[in-house]
């Protein structure tokens, strides 16, 4: 259950400096939702040096030679951000295949695309990895010599919500899983210490009622607030001595 930057998007060749400002603060946002979550957001050994505009690299966009201005607090949260962020290729185990990295998405040419490549070989792999995108939000089929995967790109809280919630799948659906990823996945519910100890308790087991299950969560992490101010509003009218 983590993140990784894809910085092939990082190519901002006829950006304005409002569309690199608002793509970049996106992004960020993304990445302190995600880790504030305690969701790991890896990103290329490359992505901080490659050229992004030109030939300058992210950091050198604030030079007084850059062709575009942008703002000086941008900066400043970009490389708080990236500083806690975890490069990938220093992981000890690297999922199979991680040596192609040529990756072809839809009807699109082949791209060779190690930050992609990192996602698909580990959705392969029934590991949920998604990539944070800049312009790119979806799910999109991914294939390489070695096989295919659905890659999420997340640009939004609702993406965000959408992975997670298709990671169970991707890493197995089971009582275990469940447990694990439904507080990323339906972040706005609270889960108590032992609540998942009735899951075998249904009729015909967790098996039998997973997909109604996971339906019943989504709709209360989405509109199960509304209900409780609703019941906390007829609480303060019973409450009050004016109502009739």
């Amino acid at each position: 259950m983590a993140f990784v930057v894809d910085g092939s998007e990082w190519c901002f060749d006829g950006w304005t400096a409002d569309e690199i400002d608002n793509a970049l603060g996106v992004l960020l946002e993304r990445v302190s939702v995600a880790q504030s979550r305690g969701e790991r957001v890896w990103i290329g050994d490359d992505l901080q040096t490659r050229a992004v505009l030109g030939e300058l690299s992210v950091w050198e966009l604030w030079s007084p030679d850059a062709p575009v201005r942008l703002d000086k607090q941008l900066r400043q949260d970009l490389s708080a951000i990236l500083a806690t962020a975890s490069r990938y290729l220093d992981e000890d185990v690297w999922p199979e295949g991680l040596d192609d990295t040529r990756v072809w998405m839809d009807d699109e040419p082949v791209v060779d695309n190690p930050d992609l490549a990192w996602a698909h070989h580990h959705v392969r792999a029934g590991r949920a990895v998604a990539c944070l995108g800049l312009r790119r939000s979806g799910v999109y089929p991914t294939r390489t010599a070695a096989g295919a995967a659905d890659v999420h790109w997340v640009t939004d809280e609702r993406g965000h919500r959408g992975f997670f919630c298709a990671a169970i799948d991707v890493e197995r659906d089971t009582e275990a899983t469940l447990e694990r990823l439904a507080p990323h996945a339906y972040p706005d519910t609270l889960f108590l210490k032992g609540v998942w100890r009735g899951l075998a308790d249904f009729e015909g087991g967790y098996m039998a009622v997973r997909h109604e299950l996971r339906r019943h969560l989504a709709v209360y992490d989405d509109h199960g607030w509304v209900g409780l101010h609703c019941v906390a509003a007829a609480g303060d009218r019973r409450r009050s001595p004016t109502t009739k």
